[in-house]
């Protein structure tokens, strides 16, 4: 897999960080859920993240976080995709 990061300041108080992952994995053992027993289970997981902080005061800061995961499968039962929304408030002794 993969996974890549990317971090930057816009500006002032400002900071963004856009993330992509991707993994894939081959399974060697034939899946018992599948709908035949020769069945090898195969996965992709696809994943991005987008997150915009700002910085209130010297200590406390505010961010918002975007992410979006999706896992892709030869085997139906384990595809889901998932979507997660996030404000986070944070005070850090400085």
């Amino acid at each position: 897999g993969v996974r890549l990061s990317w971090n930057f300041y816009p500006g002032g108080r400002w900071q963004a960080s856009v993330v992509g992952g991707y993994t894939n994995s081959d399974y060697e053992g034939p899946e018992p859920v599948a709908p035949s027993a020769d069945t090898y289970k195969q996965d992709e997981f696809w994943s991005a993240e987008f997150a915009l902080q700002y910085q209130l005061t010297k200590g406390w800061s505010v961010r918002g976080e975007y992410i979006r995961n999706q896992n892709i499968s030869n085997v139906v039962a384990y595809e889901y995709k998932q979507d997660i929304v996030l404000l986070k408030m944070r005070y850090e002794w400085k």
